[in-house]
Formats: structure tokens, sequence, C-alpha cells
């Protein structure tokens, strides 16, 4: 589809979606690790994380925590 990621992220639920690198979006349900610089994925992949939004993942992976494991 044609949208802009600025107009998928308006699309996408705040609580469940975050934005860690300029062109990723992670499900936070779908998060197993965090490491510095990177997420962990449940499947194993390594997804990256900027500088500049390494602040806001680790406050969206910490808070999204409970839901591990599900």
């Amino acid at each position: 589809f044609w949208l802009s990621l600025s107009e998928v992220e308006r699309l996408l639920p705040a609580d469940r979606f975050c934005r860690c690198h300029n062109s990723y979006y992670v499900n936070t349900a779908c998060l197993a690790a965090m490491l510095p610089g990177e997420f962990i994925l449940k499947s194993g992949a390594h997804i990256p994380i900027s500088r500049s939004l390494s602040r806001h993942a680790k406050e969206t992976f910490l808070f999204a925590g409970p839901r591990f494991g599900g």
C-alpha cells in the first residue's frame, strides 16, 4: 500500500507497537529480550535500535514486560 511510515504509525495501536529505528516498528508482543542497540524477537530475529530512539525503546520494553511469555 502507499502510505508513509508516519501515516502507518498513526494507524498502529501505540500500546502494541514501538518504533525503534528509522524504518523499523516492532510488535511488543513479539519481544523476547533487549540488548544494547537491539531487540531480540521471540523468533530469534535481531532488530536494531537507533541511539535516538533507545530511550523510547527501553521504556516501551519495560512497560510491555508483563505481556511476555504469552
